[in-house]
């Protein structure tokens, strides 16, 4: 919600209605209209280490990016597809540059009064996201892991994992109940499982701990173990 509050307004700006109208006339014009986006841009950016990059693309696939317009192009086609409606802010995605994991939102826009439209596109740096998650202490061995609405890993603490698919039986039971637990057995332990989905994000948080950990706290409160 931040982040769409701070970048939405962009679309509304006279220098995106402009780059959207005139960019695909020529190499000049592109160069003449991007630069007050690309000043427009910086501005949005500054004191914002969490945003890795913005980029606007017009309907005929010119962009203007703070990073790199290449991959900004290239992306294009594959995100239009991922956003229903103008206006609307979509996660459509996780994406790695080099060596840097991203999560993309993506909102389509309209210049005022014509046809032409765009994309907006912002790229958020995952090492934010996991930082949060990181900080997340549950008992001694405890941990939590992040899912997106395709059932990937978003986020785990293994970070090897990140954007394989979820166990089967986490996916089953997410598609069922949007928040739950259970006692799971994993790596030959049982675990105290919570989940809670996002209706914003899609995404779905998990909780993981040893159940003997838990067990261990009650007792020692008086209260009957699990």
């Amino acid at each position: 919600m931040e982040m769409v509050k701070l970048t939405l307004p962009m679309t509304a700006q006279s220098a995106s209605a402009q780059f959207l109208d005139k960019s695909g006339e020529g190499p000049y014009e592109r160069l003449l209209y991007s630069r007050p986006v690309n000043k427009m841009i910086y501005n949005v950016m500054v004191g914002r280490p969490d945003i890795y990059g913005i980029s606007i693309v017009s309907q005929e696939g010119v962009a203007t990016s703070s990073y790199s317009n290449l991959f900004a192009q290239k992306r294009f086609p594959q995100i239009v597809q991922r956003l229903e409606r103008p206006g609307n802010f979509e996660i459509v995605g996780m994406e790695q540059y080099n060596d840097v994991r991203l999560l993309t939102m993506a909102v389509k826009f309209f210049s005022p009064g014509t046809q032409h439209w765009g994309v907006l596109i912002v790229d958020l740096s995952l090492n934010n996201i996991s930082s949060i998650a990181e900080d997340v202490t549950l008992g001694d061995t405890g941990f939590v892991w992040i899912a997106d609405r395709e059932g990937r890993y978003l986020y785990y603490p293994d970070h090897r994992k990140w954007r394989e698919n979820i166990p089967e039986s986490y996916w089953m039971r997410i598609q069922n109940s949007s928040e739950g637990g259970d006692i799971e057995h994993a790596t030959g332990e049982e675990m105290l499982v919570t989940y809670g989905r996002s209706e914003l994000t899609g995404f779905t948080f998990f909780s993981e701990t040893p159940l003997a950990e838990v067990n261990r706290d009650w007792s020692s409160l008086g209260i009957r173990p699990l």
